[in-house]
């Protein structure tokens, strides 16, 4: 992974270690589960910031995928 400078390059972390984060498995379960259409809208993701709110938005978006995927 590439650090182009910034603030944002130093907040930077590996996928690999987003998957670990409650945040990531709360998006998941989200994404998953979760009623259709209110991403952004709920409680759940105001309640992270920073990195732990990528993780959200990046489980939540695979949790998605996999929901689409098994249909």
């Amino acid at each position: 992974m590439s650090n182009t400078g910034g603030s944002f390059g130093k907040d930077r972390v590996g996928a690999g270690v987003l998957a670990e984060m409650p945040a990531y498995r709360g998006g998941w379960r989200d994404g998953r589960f979760g009623p259709v259409g209110t991403f952004g809208r709920g409680r759940e993701v105001a309640a992270w910031e920073g990195v732990d709110r990528v993780a959200y938005y990046r489980g939540y978006r695979e949790g998605l995928r996999v929901r689409r995927m098994l249909g």
